[in-house]
């Protein structure tokens, strides 16, 4: 939770400077390359090395992301001074959904019992964003235990319509339990 909160204050920072600076998807692959890096595990351990003097690992960040923009590698910088490099995956992440959400993009993770193929996952990614009126990028999965049906997670909302979620919810009323 705490690596959550951290990712988030800093990502919602490098919002703020995309934003302004007009360069959103810019700082969306300059931050992914940097979480690249940095989630290597002996570059990890050496950006985090207290013992190496700070303008050494920020050399070595340089010259391995050399086309980074200066603002991101500062963001880097930042993360190495602070022995925070563990949190770029997550801010890499909380930044795409941020500049996702700012440009009207959701997120949908669809789970069937059976491949839907090419024609059924454009199909259904037309379906969810007429309900949603967003663009929609869509990750499809397979889970034979859902029985039948579609299982559709957009954001924090779930719509369970699988075989299983059906029985599971008969049974609690026939237990006499809520549902």
């Amino acid at each position: 939770m705490v690596l959550e909160s951290g990712a988030r204050r800093y990502a919602a920072a490098a919002f703020e400077v995309a934003l302004r600076d007009d360069r959103l998807d810019h700082w969306v692959e300059g931050v992914r390359d940097m979480s690249v890096l940095f989630t290597d595990p002996s570059a990890q351990r050496y950006f985090e090395n207290s013992r190496i003097p700070l303008q050494q690992r920020y050399g070595v960040l340089d010259r391995a992301l050399p086309a980074l923009d200066e603002k991101v590698r500062n963001l880097g910088r930042l993360l190495i001074q602070k022995e925070r490099t563990a949190l770029a995956p997550a801010i890499a992440r909380e930044l795409e959904a941020s500049v996702d959400e700012h440009n009207g993009i959701v997120h949908a993770r669809v789970t069937t019992a059976v491949d839907l193929g090419d024609e059924g996952r454009r199909s259904l990614q037309k379906r969810l964003e007429e309900m949603t009126g967003k663009d929609v990028k869509m990750e499809a999965l397979v889970d034979e235990s859902i029985i039948g049906g579609i299982v559709t997670r957009i954001g924090d909302q779930l719509i369970d319509g699988s075989t299983r979620g059906r029985l599971v919810a008969l049974r609690k009323r026939l237990e006499g339990q809520p549902s």
